[in-house]
């Protein structure tokens, strides 16, 4: 472990989702190591981080707000500690180690950076292996990374839609295919019905003449076996075919 160094302390209390527990376990791992010479504490709101900000004031560290241009809820580094750290090194000749704890980033090229100047590094183990790999001393605060799955699908009930609406499709195919039918149907009816009035209608009037050949044909026989008439009933007899005649043009 290190020791008597003099430590320059950055923690992102937003991004990496650090409650007060993980600030106080922080701080006292570092004093094992050395003094806390300087911190800068990102991201601290009152609502959030009251008990954090009581010992950043007890302390005298610095505070920076929550970042202003992010997603929201989204968990990224704040690159505005990179500005930080090279700057208080720089000012600061008297710092020997920088203890970060933030959120996953690259930091291959701050730390390699900083091991160049011959200052320690100290961080947490959610960096990759190469940014590990110029890490001096790793922090175990209690703080987990936790991933969030992705939500299962709600669409399981589509198929069972999409199956009812084939099993109510030929049911409707059936419906329309019958009502085709029988609008088909009914011009036919409408015809044959037409066509037995007009039948009807030409019997009828088929049959007025062969009645009326009929009744002259008995009256000529009645006419023949009758003796000879005068001039005045062959005058009578032939008004009364005269009006025949014109009774049945009258009703044609």
């Amino acid at each position: 472990m290190l020791k008597e160094l003099n430590i320059a302390l950055f923690a992102d209390a937003d991004n990496c989702g650090l409650e007060y527990s993980h600030f106080d376990n922080t701080l006292f791992q570092l004093n094992e190591m050395g003094n806390v010479v300087y911190g800068k504490i990102y991201g601290v709101s009152d609502r959030k981080h009251k008990e954090i900000i009581n010992d950043i004031n007890k302390f005298g560290f610095d505070m920076a707000p929550v970042m202003r241009v992010k997603k929201r809820g989204s968990k990224v580094f704040d690159n505005r500690i990179l500005i930080d750290v090279m700057d208080e090194v720089l000012s600061n000749g008297n710092i020997d180690a920088v203890c970060i704890v933030a959120a996953r980033a690259d930091m291959v090229p701050l730390y390699s950076r900083l091991h160049k100047l011959g200052v320690k590094i100290v961080a947490l183990d959610n960096v990759d292996d190469e940014s590990l790999a110029f890490v001096d001393e790793v922090l175990d605060i209690g703080l987990v990374d936790v991933i969030k799955l992705p939500k299962p699908a709600t669409h399981a009930a589509a198929p069972e839609t999409t199956e009812k609406t084939e099993e109510t499709a030929p049911d409707v195919q059936n419906e329309n295919v019958q009502n085709e039918v029988e609008t088909n149907a009914a011009p036919a009816e409408v015809e044959d019905n037409g066509l037995s009035e007009a039948q009807s209608a030409q019997s009828v009037v088929s049959a007025k003449p062969d009645e009326d050949a009929e009744i002259l044909k008995q009256i000529e026989e009645v006419k023949a076996q009758q003796t000879p008439v005068s001039n005045d009933d062959e005058q009578l007899l032939d008004e009364i075919k005269k009006l025949l005649e014109e009774f049945n043009t009258e009703s044609d």
